[in-house]
Order: C-alpha cells, then structure tokens, then sequence
C-alpha cells in the first residue's frame, strides 16, 4: 500500500491496470475505485466530523485488497474496461440553502459580500468524459425543503456556514466551493438572514492559483415587494480576475429569475 499527500489537486486523469484499484481519503468520505476486467466497482463511507475537524489536504491510497470497510458499493458494468478515469469536483446536482451558525441582521439601505463555503461533489467519467459513472458528495448532506408552503418550493439540500465577510480569511479546503454572495438591502428594515437559497446548479467552477476553488459570484436583492438575483457582474472585481483562472466545470443549468422568483418569492428565511 502506498500513500500520497495531496495538498493541491486531488483530481485529475488517472489510468488503473486491471485489478487494480485507489481510494481517497477526505476525512468525510472514503471512497475507492476498483478496475475489473469487465466492470467498474466504486465503493465509499460517509464519516460524520465537525466542520472544524475536516482535512486541510487529500490522501490518495493504492489498494485493491480488504475494501470489506466499505458500506456502499456501485457497479457498472461493460463488455471491456479501459484503464483511464477521469476524476472532477462539481457543485451540487440542487439548490443548496446554507444557514449561518449565528443570525446576520443586515441594516436597511446597506450591502455586503459573504463568502460561502459548501461541500463539493466527486464525479467520476471514463471514455475521455463522455460517460458519467456516478457522483458521490463528498460530504453527506440532508434534504431540505425551500418555499413558502408545501406545495410550492424546492427540495434542496441543507448546509451550514459560517459566511465569513474578510476573504483573507477563508479557510482553504481542497473539496470546497466558495461561492461570493452580495446581499443588498434596499428596504426601509433590517433584512434578517438566517438561511440563503443559492441556486448551485446555475454556477460555474474554476480554480484559482492561491489553490481554492470558487463559484460565479451571485447578488442577492431584496426590495419592500419581491426577491431579485442575478450573476456575477463582469465590471466586479471578482468577476474581471475570474477570467484569469482555469474553469473545471460549467454550470449545469441557466438562471431562470421569473420562474425562481415564483417559486421562492424569496432567497431569505
């Protein structure tokens, strides 16, 4: 067994030879990819830690023996198997609604930027990324419901933040997205923020070259009547660097502002 520290890239392209097989290690996740003769076997624990006790780095494991630890396993199957595997961070496949662990009370006629960490998930292609095995969050996550009533809303999924508004400040994790997001409070109160709904799916990905992996940056209004949002500005200061660094993924899906304006009536609870 051979073990390697990985303090900056944990994906990338990799080959396995048959019977062969690599594990990462997160802290919160443990997952392992087994390369039969005619299947692909995947294999991953979820671990419950704090916050404060996740990984500063990715440890990558060569093992092909003893993965009985393993409480999940996915196969697939095909009539030949091919020794490249492409490995890639991705946002959630839904709307994720983050909680701060303390109340933010923003003043009426202010704004502020904060910086939102969220768990990434661990996609996994083979045939040069045409083909999607599976995706695995790195972290678990609970579902959540978002809207004004049972009938109208969102299933999402539920996170907590700690939102922090000095970017020199960010903690660096390799498996997280951190997400800029301006709320601006054009209301004649305080705007309490107790939970924000950030649509993910509508986010590209790119990675920076202080090692941190960030989103679009989003602004998030709220007016006396309604809730708007939109993307990154490109005269932003985040946005004009963003440019600069190197995309990993796309967004999944457009920015729908009517349709999510119905939805939600809101991005605050």
């Amino acid at each position: 067994m051979s073990q390697t520290a990985i303090k900056e890239r944990w994906w990338q392209t990799i080959h396995l030879e048959e019977n062969h097989g690599q594990t990462w290690d997160f802290g919160c996740l443990e997952l392992n990819i087994l390369r039969l003769a005619h299947e692909w076997q995947v294999r991953f624990n979820h671990i419950d830690i704090p916050l404060e006790a996740e990984q500063d780095e990715v440890k990558i494991i060569a093992e092909n023996h003893n993965l009985t630890r393993f409480k999940t396993l996915k196969r697939f199957v095909v009539a030949q198997t091919r020794s490249q595997l492409t490995i890639t961070p991705v946002l959630p496949d839904r709307n994720i609604v983050v909680k701060p662990f303390d109340r933010i009370m923003l003043l009426p006629d202010e704004h502020i930027t904060l910086y939102i960490s969220i768990v990434l998930w661990y996609r996994i292609n083979i045939y040069h990324d045409k083909v999607t095995l599976c995706q695995v969050p790195i972290r678990a996550l609970s579902d959540t419901w978002f809207g004004p009533n049972t009938q109208l809303g969102q299933l999402c999924y539920a996170s907590k933040t700690r939102a922090v508004i000095n970017k020199d400040l960010i903690s660096i994790k390799p498996y997280r997205g951190i997400i800029p997001v301006t709320i601006v409070n054009n209301q004649s109160q305080m705007l309490s923020i107790e939970k924000i709904n950030i649509p993910a799916p509508t986010l590209e990905l790119r990675y920076s070259q202080d090692g941190l992996l960030w989103t679009t940056g989003i602004t998030l209004t709220q007016t006396k009547t309604k809730s708007e949002i939109k993307l990154s500005d490109p005269t932003n200061e985040y946005s004009t660097n963003f440019s600069k660094w190197e995309l990993i993924n796309k967004a999944e899906t457009s920015l729908e502002e009517g349709l999510m304006s119905k939805a939600y009536n809101t991005f605050f609870s």
